[in-house]
C-alpha cells in the first residue's frame, strides 16, 4: 500500500504542494497538458530550483499578464472547472478545495458564497496551484494522505483590506480541527490555498512519522526564503511492508440494558452513514445483573461528535466512553465486475505471502437473487467459479 506523509514543519502553500507533487515523481509535462484543459487565459508555468536553507527544493512560478490579475468570483471559476476537458476525479477535488476556500471568506466576510471575490486566490497562480494539485494527486492516486501537525507562522499578514494576525481570517478557519502550532519564522507559512488543500485532502493528522518504508521523497521550496529556516515542505510516498496499513482508530463504547432490540437496526445504519468504520454488540451483566449489550463503535478521531451525536438520539443510554488504539488492515479495493448473471461488486485483500484475495459482495450476489429469482447459494456457486477462472483479469484491474 502507497500513501503519501506531508511533513508541515513549514507549512504549506500552493506552489509548494506542486513543486513537491514533482520532485516526488510526477510528470511535470503532464502537469501541464492537462492545465490546459482549462480555459484561463494565457499564461506560462516554469518549474524551478529553489534552494531553502541550504537544502534544493523545486518550486512552481507563473507567468502571466498582469491584466488577468483581477478579481473574480466563486461561480466564475467553478463554471470554468465544470466547463473544462478535465478528467471528473480532477474537478471534484479542484471544485472541493475551491469550495472550501469560498465558504471560509465568505464566513470572513459576511458574504453569499457565490459571490465571495478572490482576490488573490481568484488569479491565474492560484487557479493553477489548485487545478494542478489536484491533476498531480490523480496522476499518483494515493490510497491515503496523512499529515503532520501544521506550523501557521507568526506575525502579521498584508490580507486585501489591511493587516492581520497569522494565521489569516480565512486560514484559521479552513484550520478548524486541524492541529497546528507556530514555529520558527515570523511571517505566514500556511497560506489559505494551502490550508484548502490540507483540509480537501488528509484523512488523518498525526504526531510521529509514519512506520513503512519510503519509495520516494519530494521537497517543494516556499516563495520565501528565511534566514536560518528551511523553508520547505517535504513529501514522503511511504509503502507498508506485506501489504499491511496501520492507523490510529477510536473506539467508542456505552452499555445499555433498556433498548428494544429492534431499535439496533437502524442505530447501526445511522452510525455508518456519519463515518464508522465498524459496529457491533457483545453481551454483558450488568449491575443488579440484569442483562445488557455493550455497544462498540469503531471510528477515525475527526467523526467522534457525529458518532456521540446519533448514538445518543438514537439509543437510551446516557453515556459514552471513547479511547484511542491502533488498528492493522491489509490493502483493499473494490470495484464492479460484469458476469453472467449481471454486475457484481468484488471486495479485494492484499497480503504478501499469499497475494490477492476477492470475495462477491453479499449484498450484490442478494440483489441478483431476487432479481432473477434464483436461490443465493446457485449465484454464489457460479460467481466464486467465474471469480476464480478470471483471476490474473481481476489482479490487473486492482494493479493498474
Amino acid at each position: 500500500m502507497s500513501i503519501l506523509y506531508m511533513d508541515l514543519f513549514s507549512g504549506i502553500a500552493g506552489d509548494m504542494f506542486l513543486g513537491a507533487l514533482i520532485d516526488l515523481g510526477a510528470d511535470f509535462n503532464y502537469l501541464i497538458e492537462n492545465l490546459k484543459k482549462v480555459d484561463i487565459g494565457e499564461y506560462e508555468v516554469v518549474l524551478e530550483d529553489r534552494k531553502r536553507g541550504g537544502i534544493l527544493s523545486k518550486g512552481i512560478r507563473v507567468i502571466f499578464e498582469k491584466s488577468h490579475h483581477h478579481h473574480t468570483h466563486f461561480g466564475d471559476i467553478k463554471n470554468k472547472i465544470l466547463d473544462s476537458k478535465l478528467e471528473d476525479d480532477v474537478k471534484e477535488l479542484a471544485l472541493n478545495i475551491f469550495s472550501n476556500i469560498a465558504e471560509a471568506e465568505a464566513k470572513s466576510h459576511g458574504v453569499n458564497v457565490e459571490h465571495v471575490h478572490f482576490h488573490e486566490v481568484g488569479a491565474v497562480d492560484s487557479i493553477v496551484d489548485i487545478v494542478g494539485s489536484a491533476i498531480l494527486l490523480s496522476y499518483f492516486n494515493f490510497e491515503k494522505i496523512i499529515a503532520s501537525h501544521v506550523n501557521v507562522g507568526s506575525g502579521i499578514v498584508d490580507c486585501s483590506h489591511g493587516k492581520f494576525s497569522v494565521p489569516a481570517p480565512a486560514t484559521s478557519i479552513l484550520l478548524k480541527n486541524i492541529p497546528i502550532f507556530s514555529f520558527g519564522v515570523n511571517g505566514e507559512l500556511t497560506t489559505p490555498t494551502g490550508a484548502a488543500i490540507l483540509k480537501s485532502c488528509v484523512s488523518e493528522f498525526v504526531k510521529e512519522f509514519p512506520s513503512g518504508e519510503i519509495v520516494n521523497v519530494g521537497r517543494g521550496g516556499g516563495s520565501n526564503d528565511y534566514e536560518n529556516w528551511c523553508n520547505i515542505l517535504n513529501l514522503y510516498e511511504i509503502r507498508y511492508r506485506d501489504g499491511l496499513f496501520r492507523e490510529k482508530v477510536m473506539m467508542v463504547e456505552t452499555n445499555i440494558d433498556d433498548m428494544n432490540p429492534q431499535l439496533y437496526d437502524i442505530l447501526f445504519d445511522k452510525l455508518f452513514d456519519v463515518g464508522a468504520l465498524d459496529v457491533f454488540l457483545e453481551n454483558v451483566i450488568m449491575k443488579k445483573t440484569r442483562p445488557g449489550v455493550l455497544l462498540k463503535i469503531l471510528c477515525k478521531k475527526e467523526n467522534i461528535e457525529n458518532i456521540t451525536k446519533v448514538v445518543f438520539e438514537n439509543s437510551t443510554t446516557i453515556g459514552v466512553r471513547f479511547f484511542e488504539m491502533e488498528r492493522m488492515t491489509l490493502k483493499r479495493k473494490s470495484f464492479l465486475l460484469d458476469t453472467s448473471l449481471g454486475k457484481v461488486e468484488i471486495k479485494a485483500n492484499f497480503f504478501d505471502s499469499r497475494g490477492w484475495i476477492f470475495v462477491p459482495e453479499y449484498e450484490s450476489l442478494k440483489e441478483i437473487s431476487t432479481v432473477k429469482g434464483l436461490p443465493l447459494i446457485n449465484v454464489k456457486k457460479v460467481i466464486d467459479l467465474e471469480v476464480k477462472s478470471r483471476k490474473d483479469e481481476l489482479i490487473s484491474e486492482v494493479e493498474n
